[in-house]
């Protein structure tokens, strides 16, 4: 059987009667009540930014999280395969530019060569190649469809939105801009990583950096001159 088929089988197998199990209790989280009143209090200034600026970002604050992340997820997984969050360096306090994963024993440093000026053409939205930093959710919907069925993709899905959303709001709680996006194109991650889509799959990612609010206002006034 050829990836391409497997991949749709698996597909098709996460897809299909999931309406079925719709009707599922859902999963409540426990979360450290002080990053709790920290992610509340950065609701009312979260907004989604697609221009950044050149400039560089602490990552001290996602790493003093990741126990939480973990822990999230594995409430919400009841104990599958966990989540990988590799994370591209562009310019990051301290850091090299480079692929990094980002596990219980810190940051690793992946052996794959990556530059700063490499992930405006790795991203499917081009903008949020100038992120100081991209963070990527990773899952194995292999493990998904053999645990949950034909429900497992949408509950990778659920997982994995729920640990963006903390991410999201714990960066703009630091004082940085973000946004969820669609990710690396599926063949930059195939090439690099090796990721197949099937036990390797992309789920959501995160942007985060400097807010570039000249740049926004720029395009602003473009696209109402556009409109006449």
């Amino acid at each position: 059987m050829s990836e391409l088929e497997a991949y749709r089988n698996l597909r098709l197998a996460a897809t299909q009667s999931a309406s079925d199990n719709m009707s599922r209790p859902s999963r409540s989280v426990e979360v450290d009540s002080a990053l709790a009143a920290d992610l509340v209090a950065a609701l009312p200034s979260r907004r989604s930014v697609k221009y950044y600026l050149p400039e560089p970002i602490s990552v001290d604050w996602l790493g003093g999280i990741q126990p939480t992340l973990q822990s999230i997820d594995q409430q919400l997984s009841g104990g599958r395969a966990a989540l990988r969050f590799i994370c591209a360096f562009s310019n990051i306090e301290g850091r090299t530019p480079g692929l990094y994963e980002l596990g219980t024993d810190g940051w690793a440093q992946m052996s794959v060569p990556l530059e700063s000026s490499d992930l405006r053409t790795m991203t499917l939205q081009p903008e949020f190649g100038d992120a100081a930093l991209i963070v990527v959710l990773v899952g194995s919907l292999v493990d998904a469809v053999e645990h949950e069925g034909p429900n497992g993709h949408r509950q990778l899905l659920q997982r994995a939105g729920a640990i963006a959303e903390v991410v999201w709001l714990a960066a703009v709680s630091e004082g940085y801009a973000a946004s969820i996006f669609a990710g690396f194109l599926p063949a930059e991650l195939k090439s690099r990583l090796g990721f197949d889509g099937i036990d390797s799959l992309q789920l959501i990612a995160i942007a985060i950096g400097m807010e570039d609010a000249e740049r926004l206002a720029r395009a602003e006034r473009e696209a109402m001159g556009a409109l006449g």
